[in-house]
């Protein structure tokens, strides 16, 4: 909404000269998911209608994956790189973290229960994704600061606040400067004027 108010000067919105789009929730979701799964088909070999389990609403299903499979998922998952190049509000870099947290989640819960390990909590596997996984570049400097904001707040929403601890128990949040950059995407940094 603060991309597409109107400036009183020109009568036009930021969206319309900057001929901005943004996709809607479910689009998003489905793009997002898809191309994880096929991220996961192809680095683990695992297949198409197995990953598939792994973004069901339901628990995790111990029976379908043997533990080399989980390990290889947990892997992956840790590696993967997404640049969103025209990342506008955030909405694909939210829709990544979510499926990758949602996936990890359920993995994280049935890999360190075989372990006897302490299972992340969810800000800990949130803070991990966004800081090794999700980068995002849009040419619009508040389109990049509403992106920080929606990363921050996603994170804000799993802090564990204990009021007997120092500073209530809450933890800082991390540097998303290099991770959300303002520039042109579609210009080689070699002819970048600034």
């Amino acid at each position: 909404n603060l991309l597409a108010e109107i400036n009183p000067e020109t009568g036009i919105s930021l969206r319309k000269i900057t001929g901005s789009y943004y996709t809607k929730y479910p689009i998003v979701n489905f793009i997002c998911s898809e191309s994880l799964k096929l991220y996961l088909v192809n680095k683990t070999g695992i297949g198409y209608e197995k990953i598939n389990l792994l973004f069901e609403d339901y628990g995790f299903d111990e029976n379908k994956f043997d533990l080399q499979e989980i390990e290889k998922l947990n892997e992956y998952l840790s590696i993967v790189k997404i640049l969103d190049p025209a990342c506008g509000s955030g909405a694909f870099p939210m829709g990544i973290l979510h499926n990758i947290f949602d996936v990890k989640m359920k993995i994280n819960e049935y890999f360190m229960s075989k372990n006897h390990e302490k299972v992340k909590n969810r800000y800990e596997l949130k803070k991990e994704i966004i800081l090794n996984s999700i980068y995002g570049i849009d040419i619009q400097e508040i389109a990049i600061e509403i992106s920080k904001l929606r990363i921050f707040l996603s994170l804000i929403i799993d802090e564990n606040v204990v009021d007997e601890k120092p500073n209530r128990n809450i933890l800082p949040l991390p540097n998303l400067e290099f991770k959300f950059v303002c520039a042109n995407s579609l210009i080689d940094l070699d002819n970048a004027t600034s």
